[in-house]
């Protein structure tokens, strides 16, 4: 991919990640490629900026195999917390729901 040729490339070993994706994308079978170790940073992305109308979002986890890490965390990512890997997706086999929450205008905070 192109990312493979831009990013430096990932040398270590498998990963349990976490990311915070919309429920409409998780249904159609479309999740994005930042995913982080951390699962507070991942909460944080399902119960507000992907919790979008009108199925919210959701927690997810997935055993990654590194041959389907593109890279690991850039200075950015770490000064922001997020410690975020950039994985392809479609080479994940499984991908865990773990919970879902409902779009962020509908919640009772």
């Amino acid at each position: 991919t192109v990312l493979r040729r831009w990013l430096p490339p990932y040398s270590g070993t498998a990963l349990s990640l976490f990311r915070g994706e919309s429920a409409d994308r998780f249904k159609a079978g479309r999740v994005g490629f930042c995913w982080t170790p951390k699962r507070e940073v991942a909460e944080m992305f399902a119960s507000g900026l992907n919790a979008v109308r009108p199925s919210g979002g959701v927690l997810l986890q997935a055993e990654v195999p590194a041959y389907a890490v593109i890279a690991g965390p850039g200075k950015h990512s770490q000064y922001l917390g997020e410690f975020e890997y950039t994985i392809e997706p479609m080479k994940l086999s499984f991908t865990n729901n773990i919970c879902s929450y409902p779009p962020a205008d509908r919640r009772k905070d």
